[in-house]
């Protein structure tokens, strides 16, 4: 693990100078670099998006965002809800149908919904300010 971690940190190492360098791995390879005792110095997040064994190393003064400087705010009182943090349609056509849960009808309950919309952008300042390894052995 060490091995492979030095080698992605000296691939972003010319961009990150003398600044941090932060991983980014699927859950498993994350939690493993977590119970690693030589890396506390190192940031270490998980990503679901990442596929098993897939790890990735970032020079923090390499990302760089662009945000919006004045959100969006939208109001509705007519709208349906789903009330689930995991996405889904609110129905399936098929057999059998199939009709997401909890729902909350807003005007039926007579509440307002508000949505705030913000645009992040973000982007490497170099392309060599980041590096990965797919299928790790650990």
């Amino acid at each position: 693990m060490l091995n492979d971690l030095e080698t992605l940190a000296a691939a972003v190492a010319p961009v990150a100078a003398n600044g941090p360098v932060f991983f980014i791995a699927s859950p498993k390879q994350a939690a493993r670099m977590r119970f690693s005792s030589q890396l506390k110095d190192f940031e270490v997040f998980a990503s679901s998006a990442l596929a098993d064994k897939t790890v990735i190393a970032i020079a923090q003064n390499c990302l760089v965002s662009a945000i919006d400087p004045a959100p969006r705010f939208e109001r509705a009182s007519e709208a349906t809800l789903h009330m689930e943090t995991v996405p889904a349609q609110v129905g399936t056509v098929g057999l059998p149908n199939v009709v997401a849960a909890p729902l909350t009808s807003l005007w039926q309950t007579d509440k307002i919904g508000l949505k705030v919309r913000m645009e992040v952008s973000w982007a490497l300042r170099s392309a060599t300010g980041l590096a990965f390894m797919n299928a790790v052995n650990w």
